[in-house]
């Protein structure tokens, strides 16, 4: 019996260890997984209908929650895309190279990733608390020039965690209910809502 001293080719975190002190290995055992904590990868899990329209070099944005106005923790590149749909989580995961990150990231953390798919000019963007579902589709609630409140079916493009696109129904610089929409009636009268001063 022979004792061998193995040195890892870099430096970083033992992540596992299935060697035992003393134990024969066969050759080709994993004894000692290492993470090099200097390049990590990031795994995203998107469902199937989003992951077709990631391919590989985008652009993603973390946060530690899924709240558009949460402070980015770090961004990215997509590098892989997954040809399968995980059987566990039913998603397709994107493998993503972290570029720069404003804090220590550690192994096993979740976050949340941001990768834009689309752009669109001049698209109006509410609040989703503003959208009525309806059996067809939505309604938004929108205020005329004597603060009385018109149901208006509207067609929704895309959602961004709580700011929804809406593509067809509103036009630019209309006031609409965001708070109370639901089990409004047509023309009732609103309050509009002062925003604090600074």
């Amino acid at each position: 019996q022979q004792l061998a001293k193995l040195t890892a080719p870099i430096a970083g975190v033992v992540t596992r260890l299935s060697a035992v002190l003393g134990a024969n290995v066969d050759v080709g055992q994993v004894l000692v997984e290492i993470t090099d904590t200097q390049s990590l990868d990031v795994q995203l899990f998107l469902s199937p209908a989003a992951a077709a329209k990631v391919s590989n070099g985008q652009s993603v944005t973390f946060r530690e929650v899924s709240a558009d106005d949460a402070p980015t923790i770090g961004t990215g590149k997509v590098v892989d895309v997954s040809a399968v749909v995980d059987s566990a989580s039913r998603g397709v995961m994107v493998r993503v190279a972290l570029q720069g990150a404003k804090r220590t990231l550690r192994l096993g953390e979740s976050l949340y990733g941001q990768i834009p798919t689309a752009t669109h000019l001049k698209a109006i963007v509410i609040p989703d608390d503003a959208l009525v579902p309806t059996g067809e589709g939505f309604l938004v609630f929108v205020v005329d020039s004597a603060n009385k409140a018109h149901a208006r079916p509207v067609t929704v493009g895309a959602r961004n965690g709580h700011r929804v696109w809406v593509s067809d129904g509103l036009k630019a610089a209309e006031t609409i209910v965001t708070a109370g929409a639901y089990g409004m009636d047509d023309g009732a009268a609103v309050v509009t809502k002062k925003k604090p001063e600074p």
